[in-house]
């Protein structure tokens, strides 16, 4: 085994001349200042480095560096791993007269003193290795620091979250080889009345949930009766005003006439002013939604069996919807906003695929979606489309809605606005959903198959800028076979 010295013993002796040492250092009256160190005790120093070097090789001379600047200190390394060094000739060989050993000092051109040590000679027969310790500090300190690393128990304490995983616990069914074999006769509706789990055990079964600049994430969403809620700011990106923000709540309502608890939801939301916007102040910057049925692979708030959806227009049931609905329009905090300054709708809204399998994923090569049609309850300055209504419709419980298009823009899209805002009502949503198909050719959009299928039916409110509530106190899709 070889170990470098690098005058340790040399600079302690030195230091120690100097006045160092655990204890507080006191100055001599003839200490010069900056840090000069006082003659004689330098001289001292000098004689007994001087010593130990004509004791090690008549060639070896040590550069006594001057006393540098306060700023600067003196430090010592020791090697426990020798680096390769170039070595002169001269080598001293001596036996160690105690355990046997060969030790060998060599000079080198760096004014370093190597010391070999051959450990051959030693006789290992008369070491007691009973009394050994293994007191190696590198594994002492893994040791010590594997006891008490915070990092791991940190980690340990942490439950796991996988978003993946627990969305698909929380899912009602895949589509996959579901069994949607339509019921022979009767009615079936939808119900508020149970909360359900989300899924996150970080996030309230109740919310609220919040979206805004620093989380763009849709996800776990608020689960009750047959229906999810989600608050999909789909097109956040254009919103300029840095403090927009949006969030999803469930409320439990006084029991009904049947003495049964039901839930209802609510909107918040401020999305800045008009002028707050990266695109066109025509754009919609989010769309919170109550899905019944399927919006996409993760989006599913019920089994066929509970919610009838998705089917096939050729075995659809017919759908009509009770609703109640209240909403307010506030200025937003936005320091550009004026007035009242706030536009959004109240839309219940279907998507249409060519296949029960939903491929909603936004990219042509695998998106199946074919078909939109949506029915405006409330609006205001916007409307579906730039183009004048084609006309207006009656359904048969005497309800007017006029018929937009915008075959220019997006031939797969129609949407009926309520001549007369009614905030409580029902609406013969089938009625409307056949109007499309029926006249396709009319008015120049998509024609709808028997074997395209219905996915879902969402109600929302589209929103351009400004602040907002809506609550949805009652909600009730009821589909007749």
């Amino acid at each position: 085994m070889k170990y470098r010295v690098i005058y340790t013993l040399a600079v302690f002796v030195f230091l120690t001349a100097c006045g160092g040492g655990s204890g507080p250092r006191t100055s001599s009256p003839s200490a010069a200042v900056d840090g000069n160190i006082d003659l004689d005790v330098q001289n001292n120093a000098t004689d007994v480095i001087s010593n130990i070097s004509n004791n090690t090789s008549d060639q070896q001379s040590i550069d006594i560096p001057e006393s540098s600047d306060r700023d600067e200190s003196v430090s010592t390394t020791t090697n426990t791993k020798p680096d390769a060094v170039d070595t002169k000739d001269e080598t001293d060989t001596e036996v160690d007269p105690v355990d046997g050993e060969n030790v060998t000092t060599e000079s080198t051109d760096n004014n370093e003193l190597v010391v070999s040590i051959d450990t051959t000679a030693v006789d290992t027969d008369t070491i007691d290795t009973s009394e050994t310790i293994d007191t190696n500090p590198v594994d002492e300190t893994i040791d010590s620091l594997r006891d008490l690393n915070p990092v791991v128990e940190t980690i340990e304490s942490i439950p796991v979250i996988n978003p993946v995983n627990e969305v698909l616990e929380s899912f009602p069914g895949t589509l996959e080889n579901e069994d949607r074999t339509r019921p022979s006769a009767g009615s079936f509706s939808s119900s508020s009345k149970e909360l359900k789990s989300n899924g996150a055990d970080l996030f309230s079964n109740t919310g609220p949930q919040t979206v805004d600049a620093f989380r763009v994430v849709s996800w776990p969403g608020l689960r009750y009766g047959n229906f999810l809620v989600s608050n999909n700011p789909f097109n956040a990106s254009l919103a300029s005003y840095p403090e927009w923000n949006q969030q999803i709540s469930l409320h439990l309502t006084p029991q009904d006439q049947n003495g049964t608890d039901r839930y209802s939801v609510m909107f918040d939301w401020d999305w800045g002013a008009e002028a707050d916007t990266f695109g066109s102040i025509f754009s919609i910057k989010s769309y919170p939604e109550v899905i019944y049925g399927t919006k996409s692979a993760f989006e599913r708030s019920g089994t066929f069996a509970e919610t009838g959806l998705p089917v096939e227009l050729y075995d659809a049931p017919s759908f009509d919807i009770d609703y109640s609905y209240e909403y307010e329009a506030d200025r937003s905090q936005s320091t550009s906003s004026g007035g009242t300054d706030s536009e959004f709708n109240v839309a219940i809204t279907s998507s249409f695929h060519s296949s029960c399998d939903i491929q909603r994923t936004g990219d042509k090569s695998t998106d199946n979606l074919v078909f939109e049609a949506t029915v405006w309850l409330k609006t205001g300055n916007r409307k579906p489309s730039v183009d004048a209504p084609h006309e207006f419709i009656t359904t048969s419980d005497g309800k007017q809605f006029d018929v937009y298009t915008k075959v220019a823009e997006n031939s797969n899209f129609i949407a009926f606005v309520a001549r007369n805002e009614q905030l409580t009502g029902n609406i013969q949503y089938s009625e409307l959903m056949q109007y499309a198909s029926d006249n396709a050719n009319q008015y120049g959009i998509y024609q709808l198959q028997s074997t395209d299928c219905m996915a879902n039916i969402l109600i929302g409110t589209e929103i351009w800028h400004g602040a907002g509530m809506f609550s949805l106190k009652e909600y009730q899709i009821n589909r007749h076979y």
